[in-house]
């Protein structure tokens, strides 16, 4: 089972919106992301919304709690499923990404993988076709793209949390939207 890191396990937006507006003078907060194109919501260059999100990326996040019910979700569905945990950030974040997982969720996510946003890599894979590589049966996952993937692999595409960037009428039968972790255990009855 795979699992997404940002708005999933970690409020990213809550957390950005809050160090954005100390850096910038800015007023963000989470209801002013309609979409998860940062450029767009802070009225930037694609090439300014990368460096920005990349200095906030380079500090130390183990400070900053989990989502709530988080880590016990995580902690009873690594009792019963290898997790890993796939996400969009760059690779060059694996060190703080993957110390923040330890600090909160010590070992029940086994693995990681950092596949990075078209607009950071060279050679883009989705989040299913690595899903498919660690054999995951579904990804937990804030982005619709992400979860209609899954959906089209033939893998449990579960969007979760119901944000401004992930309100659609339109969901593959195969996709669950769970709201909450409480949810998610329901949905694998663990």
């Amino acid at each position: 089972m795979a699992t997404d890191i940002d708005e999933v396990l970690f409020p990213f937006v809550a957390e950005f919106s809050t160090w954005h507006n100390e850096q910038y003078g800015t007023d963000l907060s989470v209801n002013d992301f309609h979409t998860y194109e940062f450029e767009a919501v802070l009225k930037v260059p694609v090439p300014e919304a990368v460096h920005r999100i990349r200095v906030f990326l380079h500090q130390d996040h183990r400070h900053v709690e989990p989502l709530e019910e988080a880590q016990d979700a995580i902690a009873r569905l690594g009792s019963v499923y290898k997790l890993v945990a796939i996400t969009a950030r760059h690779p060059e974040f694996e060190h703080t990404t993957r110390a923040y997982l330890l600090e909160h969720f010590r070992n029940h996510v086994t693995d990681l993988s950092l596949v990075g946003h078209r607009e950071t890599v060279d050679v883009l894979r989705t989040k299913a076709e690595v899903c498919k590589d660690f054999e995951a049966i579904a990804l937990i996952d804030d982005s619709v793209a992400h979860v209609t993937g899954c959906a089209e692999a033939n893998i449990q595409g579960v969007l979760y949390g119901d944000y401004p960037w992930n309100s659609t009428d339109h969901l593959p039968e195969s996709v669950v939207r769970c709201t909450n972790w409480k949810q998610v255990l329901e949905l694998f009855n663990v």
